[in-house]
């Protein structure tokens, strides 16, 4: 007689049943996982965006300015939400004139909210790479989680830390 390869009907139907456990353990920290890692890659982005200006600002020796946008041409609004834009102001006239060129960053998703600690809608960066310092936080729409803030100090470098958002 010769032996047969393969699975029983009983041992498919247990294996099934022991995946679908596990599927239902894994998939909700999963969704957290990805909700955690868009918030730090918005983080990221803007923090990014602030050391560009910065280093923009010492290469040319000129001001740089990152800016609340809510037409992705010019600085307009409060609402950081809306996206922002790096620019550096060649000639020091703090108006995005045609020859300078500029980076719009689009905006968030509606899950998320970035709020100013210090009522700022831009951080002017000077030649010499220093900026006023200021605050902004990053929350999603996860009540009492943890959120992500960037901090600007006074010598215009950005920093990414964790907080609890209210």
């Amino acid at each position: 007689m010769k032996n047969a390869n393969g699975f029983t009907l009983v041992e498919l139907m247990t294996a099934l049943t022991i995946i679908g456990l596990l599927m239902t353990v894994a998939v909700p920290s999963f969704t957290e996982t990805i909700k955690n890692n868009r918030m730090i890659a918005h983080v990221n982005q803007l923090a990014g965006s602030l050391a560009l200006a910065r280093s923009e600002a010492i290469r040319f020796g000129s001001e740089a300015t990152v800016c609340v946008s809510n037409d992705q041409a010019t600085c307009s609004g409060a609402n950081w939400d809306a996206g922002w834009m790096v620019w550096v102001d060649i000639n020091n006239d703090s108006i995005l004139d045609a020859g300078e060129e500029r980076q719009f960053i689009a905006a968030l998703p509606n899950s998320m909210t970035f709020t100013s600690s210090t009522a700022t809608s831009q951080f002017l960066y000077s030649a010499q790479g220093t900026s006023a310092s200021g605050r902004l936080e990053l929350c999603d729409n996860r009540t009492g989680e943890t959120g992500r803030q960037v901090r600007v100090s006074a010598t215009g470098r950005p920093n990414t830390t964790t907080f609890v958002c209210p």
